[in-house]
């Protein structure tokens, strides 16, 4: 996987009513944007 932070699996099928697509992100990338979140600077 190297230097990736996300994956995207675009999904479709005979039971779909519409293409869609499911993004999944590694825990380091998960834990920076938590923490970005919760930051004073983002609060104010």
């Amino acid at each position: 996987m190297g230097n990736t932070d996300y994956l995207i699996f675009s999904h479709s099928g005979p039971h779909a009513a519409y293409p869609f697509k499911n993004h999944v992100l590694t825990l380091e990338k998960a834990k920076e944007i938590s923490m970005l979140e919760r930051s004073d600077y983002f609060i104010h």
